[in-house]
């Protein structure tokens, strides 16, 4: 296995799972699962990368800046809501 496959197989392996429970890892600023997420991400860039791919790599680095807005986001809307009930 090539340290590309590698990268791509770990990255896929983090990320996929947690991608599908995003909000839910945001709304409860799990951090440790946000991390793994991001990490994946990065992992699947660098694969993708090394592979010579420019497209995967770009839209994979996209969905990592798209997780990070929701991250910021939801925490910016939960603050907001438990201002308000205080």
């Amino acid at each position: 296995m090539t340290p590309a496959n590698a990268l791509l197989a770990a990255g896929y392996a983090a990320a996929v799972p947690t991608t599908a429970t995003l909000l839910r890892i945001a709304w409860r600023r799990n951090l440790p699962l946000f991390l793994t997420l991001e990490a994946g991400t990065a992992a699947i860039v660098a694969g993708w990368a090394m592979k010579g791919e420019s497209l995967p790599a770009y839209m994979n680095a996209g969905f990592g800046l798209g997780f990070l807005a929701t991250w910021v986001s939801v925490g910016r809307i939960k603050e907001k809501r438990e201002a308000a009930e205080q």
